[in-house]
């Protein structure tokens, strides 16, 4: 921490001469100025060079092998070897220079995690409802579909262990690593809200879709929350493995092995089904009744979830921080620079090709 020295800087708006509480204030702007640009430049590295190794090993697949990419296996080599491999530990070193101010390590306890949960799986829902109306909302006026890049894989033919080992094990792990311990242990000392939200943002947004972007923006709040509180990535790591777990891989496998033709479903009306009774016994399949009651519990621990979020959202306190940010300037200095803004503009051009592709 010691090799961080900053030089000072002229603020936008000068210190009084002798005012040695405006020039504290000014310098620590700047120096926190310094800090999120560097975050931003880092989160920019690893999204722009994971994209452009994306699109490259696709480019040399199709010349090479364009078997391969019919194949599930390549879908998941494509989307997560040029992330986790190369694009995250360059970024990482981006970020390196800025100084950790991790928080003291305190237990979770198990009520807490257990009123969490249904929490999660609530604003999982929820956000989603709202990513798939905007989706809909935007496929119907570019005359097509949005689709969602992680129901894809999901519901795609990629056997289950590459679905475990990726959505549940993988990319938790390093999704918390990253957007929680490496961005929250350096943005708390500038306000513990600030990093909470913040690295939330980050993280929706780095998904580069609107599908995705509102429940991974809610969880990330929550994920950043209790990792501040209880200094310990275990508690947010297993919360995300639980809500990767539930959403993707079991409700998918529960509605492909159930056999469910939900167009078909959706289709028939109470006078069919009256004149055609024989359609109850293909679509009441055994499969069907399990997804049904997989889609009831998670309704009512939704429901619990919403409940919860409503009677504890008093309860939800902040520590100050050493450098706390003064709110009329804290815009400005975290987004107001170019780390920041070069992730944005990459971020939000990547949630526009999403929509018009």
């Amino acid at each position: 921490m010691d090799d961080y020295m900053l030089e000072p800087m002229p603020d936008n708006d000068p210190p009084a001469p002798g005012d040695d509480t405006a020039l504290i204030e000014s310098l620590n702007r700047t120096e926190a100025k310094r800090c999120f640009s560097r975050l931003g430049m880092g989160a920019f590295v690893i999204l722009g060079v994971a994209t452009l190794l994306q699109a490259a090993m696709s480019i040399a697949f199709m010349y090479s092998e364009p078997a391969w990419l019919s194949e599930p296996w390549s879908i998941w080599i494509l989307s997560f070897v040029p992330l986790y491999l190369v694009a995250i530990p360059l970024g990482l070193l981006v970020m390196r220079s800025v100084p950790r101010f991790p928080a003291e390590s305190r237990p979770f306890g198990v009520g807490n995690y257990l009123t969490l949960l249904p929490v999660c799986i609530f604003l999982m829902y929820a956000g989603n409802f709202i990513g798939t109306a905007f989706t809909t909302l935007l496929g119907n006026l570019k005359g097509g579909e949005v689709t969602n890049p992680l129901e894809e894989f999901a519901m795609g033919d990629s056997s289950l262990v590459w679905k475990l080992l990726f959505l549940v094990v993988l990319a938790p792990l390093i999704e918390e690593f990253v957007f929680r311990r490496v961005l929250i242990d350096r943005m708390r000392v500038y306000g513990e809200k600030t990093a909470v939200i913040v690295s939330a943002l980050i993280f929706g947004l780095f998904h580069g879709n609107l599908s995705q972007f509102f429940y991974a923006f809610a969880l990330g709040i929550v994920f950043g929350y209790v990792y501040v509180k209880t200094g310990a990535l275990r508690y947010s790591a297993s919360l995300h493995m639980l809500i990767n777990f539930i959403g993707s891989i079991l409700g998918p496998a529960l509605l492909e092995r159930g056999d469910i033709d939900l167009d078909r479903l959706s289709s028939l009306d109470a006078s069919t089904l009256t004149s055609n009774p024989e359609l109850l016994g293909e679509i009441i399949t055994p499969g069907f009744l399990l997804f049904l009651l997989y889609a009831l519990i998670l309704f009512v621990l939704s429901i619990l979830g919403l409940v919860l979020l409503c009677v504890n959202a008093g309860r939800v306190s902040f520590s100050p921080a050493e450098r706390e940010l003064p709110q009329d300037r804290r815009p400005g200095v975290i987004w107001g620079n170019a780390g920041m803004i070069l992730f944005l503009v990459l971020s939000l051009a990547m949630i526009v090709l999403s929509v018009l592709m």
